[in-house]
């Protein structure tokens, strides 16, 4: 999968969780007790994704894995820096 494909897949991804999110939002406002899984959706994306690909090239698996990196990858980029990996200290003189 290239850098592209990455992209489109996590943009995917995001949007997904967002339908998650707003559809358990409607159904809390009309009184449902429904509540949907981003976990479940993402499922059936990857479901979806996988037709894309020729048969036998790509698996839910590994396009779960994709995300997995990619999730890691954002979280890493946004995440404020540990004490231990700031940036020394000067010395005093």
């Amino acid at each position: 999968m290239n850098e592209a494909m990455r992209g489109y897949l996590w943009a995917l991804v995001q949007l997904s969780n967002e339908v998650c999110t707003l559809t358990n939002e409607k159904n809390h406002l009309e009184g449902s007790k429904d509540v949907v899984s981003e976990q479940s959706q993402r499922k059936e994306l990857y479901k979806k994704v996988l037709q894309a690909f020729p048969d036998q090239w790509m698996n839910t698996g590994a396009i779960s894995r994709e995300v997995s990196m990619m999730k890691k990858k954002m979280e890493s980029a946004t995440a404020p820096p540990k004490p231990d990996e700031a940036a020394p200290s000067q010395p005093q003189p």
